[in-house]
């Protein structure tokens, strides 16, 4: 079954690209920090079924969705180390997987895990 794009009106989210990158401490070193590489996409998120998985010994729930956005260059950039940010709600992905399902790819597709801390 060939890919259906989103319809216009389905892009009613706006997210932000964070990328991690090492800012100076003043005092010589570095620490890792969030900054915005894009800001006020529009986006289509769907979520799909939930579920739970351990971490450190702990039973926490995943909130597993799919983020659409229309390709640019911001957008073609998006790898497994970024994060996007519903900028309405706040709510932080955490991006696993990104790729462009469409012939002509005009269209990139996110996999993504809801949950992160900001």
């Amino acid at each position: 079954m060939a890919y259906t794009p989103p319809r216009p009106a389905a892009l009613r989210h706006r997210v932000s690209i964070m990328r991690r990158s090492a800012v100076s401490d003043g005092m010589g070193g570095t620490e890792e920090t969030w900054t915005a590489i894009a800001e006020n996409i529009p986006a289509e998120i769907v979520e799909s079924k939930g579920g739970e998985k351990v971490m450190s010994m702990r039973l926490s729930g995943v909130r597993p969705c799919s983020i659409t956005m229309r390709a640019n260059d911001a957008t073609r950039t998006i790898s497994s180390s970024d994060r996007l940010i519903d900028e309405r709600t706040g709510e932080v992905f955490d991006v696993k997987w990104c790729g462009s399902l469409d012939e002509r790819r005009q269209w990139i597709v996110t996999a993504c895990e809801e949950g992160a801390p900001a």
